[in-house]
């Protein structure tokens, strides 16, 4: 335990059971790596932020794991904390193209592009999705277009057109036969960096994977709000706050590189904390959220681009490892509990 901090740290001091992780200058980027190293969830370490808790925590956890029979959940049609945020941040900025996905892909001869991505559509729900009303739809169409000459014009209006989010569909699928090439864009709110893999492998294969289809989204949403799950994140939470104490809600963005790390904090003051506190209650959305829109906004404003560029911890639970949808990040959940 204590060798795994010394190689993340790297302070070059003795580190002791009862050394706190952010005294020796950790943070939450090093936390990321920790957590990779010791293969737990960063959140455990910031509830538990010694060697000495953090072995206990773990050893725990190992005993004591949720165990929830995931497959009997009912599937909901309520949104995920993700998917709100990702529908909140369009709805601000509907011709935002930031959470697009767009990608090509080649496949070898004798892929069946065209049917395999019909066969994936036809098995996943989730790429029929739209947002209505605060709830998730699956009745969106989505037709695979037959791209026989690609031209910009064409590839434009596929890859970077906005989406409509309470329309739909909110993926675009194209495919050149003669090069046996597909073009997609499929909106961050339905997918995310796994879901890209998973479909790209499907159509390579031809086989949608059992636990895709039978681990959904719309199962993780009903996941989510079990009353164990809520009350394990509000256990979590409160650890936070307590060890975080009374300091003032700070945003703070490091941009690293080899020689130099330059640091940004916005401190709020008790004012504009408490309008924007008044703001979010009444649009019925967390500070967290709101601080995500800001910086989104600032950070394309600063670097001139339809694109904002951050860092992603991805906390699926073992058993939706497969599902295609936009999962919860549980550590945005702290926070987001944390600004409110």
């Amino acid at each position: 335990m204590v060798s795994k901090w010394q190689a993340v740290l790297d302070t070059g001091q003795d580190i002791g059971m009862n050394d706190n992780f952010f005294d020796l200058g950790g943070h939450s980027v090093l936390s990321m790596k920790l957590g990779s190293l010791l293969e737990c969830h960063m959140s455990l370490i910031l509830a538990h932020p010694t060697p000495a808790s953090l072995l206990k925590a773990m050893k725990t956890l190992a005993v004591d794991t949720l165990v929830v029979d995931s497959a009997s959940l009912e599937e909901v049609q309520a949104l995920t904390r993700t998917e709100q945020r990702m529908v909140f941040v369009q709805i601000n900025d509907p011709d935002s193209i930031t959470y697009n996905l767009p990608f090509c892909v080649q496949f070898k001869v004798g892929v069946e592009v065209q049917a395999n991505i019909q066969l994936v559509l036809d098995s996943l729900p989730v790429l029929h999705t739209r947002f209505v009303n605060g709830i998730a739809v699956e009745d969106a169409s989505v037709v695979v277009q037959e791209l026989s000459a690609v031209n910009k014009e064409e590839l434009e209006q596929l890859l970077y057109e906005p989406f409509d989010l309470s329309v739909g569909p909110l993926c675009r699928f194209g495919v050149d036969k003669k090069t046996n090439t597909l073009y997609g864009n499929i909106h961050h709110s339905i997918a995310d960096g796994r879901s890209v893999d998973l479909l790209l492998e499907a159509i390579a294969s031809g086989k949608v994977k059992l636990s895709s289809k039978q681990y959904t989204i719309r199962k993780y949403s009903a996941y989510e709000a079990l009353p164990q799950v809520q009350e394990d994140q509000k256990e979590l939470v409160n650890k936070c706050v307590n060890m975080l104490g009374d300091t003032p809600g700070r945003l703070e963005l490091d941009f690293a590189s080899p020689n130099t790390t330059h640091k940004s904090s916005v401190v709020l003051d008790a004012a504009t904390r408490d309008a924007l506190q008044s703001f979010c209650m009444k649009e019925g959305v967390s500070m967290f959220t709101l601080a995500l829109g800001i910086m989104h906004q600032c950070m394309r404003a600063y670097s001139h681009e339809s694109y904002a560029i951050g860092t992603v911890y991805d906390a699926r639970p073992q058993e939706f490892h497969d599902t295609v949808g936009s999962e919860l990040h549980l550590s945005y959940d702290i926070f987001t509990s944390l600004f409110v």
